[in-house]
């Protein structure tokens, strides 16, 4: 069982958009020996930001992962409170492969 939690600060985000802040928390729960359930929610908020139209934004992750031969592997739902018009691209199932060198 593991907790994670952070901030990212930017005093010049992107797009000269102001003060950027994005808060995160993850939890990690073994389901089993070979299988783990995560989970991460963030907010971004933004001191002055027009060319998104919206200033503050939540996103979040629920997925299963594990390690088989040496290689990570995660399936996960990833999604964010974004009208469909500004993230068109959000609320999929994402599956990653990847491995540390």
């Amino acid at each position: 069982f593991a907790l994670g939690a952070g901030i990212n600060y930017s005093p010049d985000f992107q797009a000269e958009s102001g003060t950027g802040v994005y808060y995160n928390a993850n939890v990690t729960i073994p389901l089993g020996k070979y299988l783990d359930f995560g989970a991460s929610i963030g907010r971004q908020t933004i001191s002055n930001n027009t060319n998104f139209g919206q200033v503050d934004w939540v996103d979040y992750k629920v997925g299963v992962s594990t390690v088989l031969a040496g290689f990570d592997m995660e399936l996960a739902y990833i999604d964010t409170n974004l009208s469909e018009t500004r993230c068109s691209e959000c609320g999929r199932a994402v599956f990653t492969i990847s491995r540390s060198f």
